[in-house]
């Protein structure tokens, strides 16, 4: 918004009809100016702010085929739990981490949970944030792609250039839980400070350049369950575990 005392925002949105409307947005405060067409929506044209709340932003552009772009900011979600399929969440900035594993910083970070329960989600370049600094008391898991419709042969989940951080290893939460899927393609993922550093339960698992740092019982865990589906094939490269963890790749069936 203009006339705030530290900059300003401004969007330019199209108003001619077509498949590829989309807008131009110009953010002084950031320095940042970029194109958002194809269908996607930056969450910032729906009202989001970052540093506060987006839950009615979020929900007002996530619909079934759905492209939501998050920016470089903090934008504050309580527990999605979004059923729309395609779905797709991508950050313009994958962020880092401090080294006191206690909050994401500098890219495009969701503070909160990011539960995603349709068919085909897809989340790119963005951090999810349930880190103790922002959350010292309620503790959840970070970001969740649980099939509503588990044992579907043509559900793909993909996730690529993601962390999650959990607040507290203690607690039976997790930094990346996906589950309920036929297909799950993971790369460039780093699972930080949970329970279980990632949770994989689905028919194949493609996995590749994994970082897990601090978690508390599993570092990645791939694993059946009858709500969830039988795994079948795990094909696994490039893994990493830092810290503690009772163990760093647990598999069962």
């Amino acid at each position: 918004t203009a006339n705030d005392g530290g900059g300003a925002e401004y969007i330019i949105v199209a108003t001619a009809t077509g498949t590829d409307d989309g807008c131009f947005y110009l953010d002084l405060a950031l320095n940042q100016a970029g194109l958002i067409h194809n269908g996607s929506v930056d969450i910032r044209v729906a009202g989001g702010v970052s540093g506060q709340n987006c839950d009615v932003p979020f929900n007002a552009i996530t619909s079934n085929g759905s492209v939501v772009v998050i920016p470089e900011g903090r934008f504050h979600l309580t527990r999605t739990d979004n059923r729309d399929n395609n779905v797709s969440v991508i950050g313009t900035k994958t962020p880092t981490y401090r080294a006191d594993l206690t909050q994401l910083e500098g890219g495009s970070i969701i503070v909160g949970t990011l539960e995603l329960k349709g068919l085909n989600p897809t989340v790119r370049n963005i951090g999810i944030d349930h880190g103790i600094t922002e959350f010292p008391v309620v503790k959840d898991d970070a970001l969740v792609l649980a099939s509503q419709v588990p044992f579907t042969s043509t559900s793909q989940a993909t996730v690529q250039n993601v962390i999650g951080l959990v607040a507290e290893v203690e607690d039976p939460n997790h930094a990346i839980l996906v589950e309920g899927h036929f297909d799950c393609n993971m790369d460039n993922i780093i699972g930080i400070h949970g329970f279980f550093g990632a949770a994989l339960k689905n028919t194949r698992n493609n996995l590749n350049n994994l970082i897990f740092i601090e978690n508390g019982s599993d570092n990645i865990i791939v694993k059946s369950d009858t709500t969830s589906g039988k795994v079948e094939e795990v094909n696994i490269s490039n893994v990493v575990c830092k810290g503690s963890g009772t163990t760093g790749l647990t598999t069962t069936s």
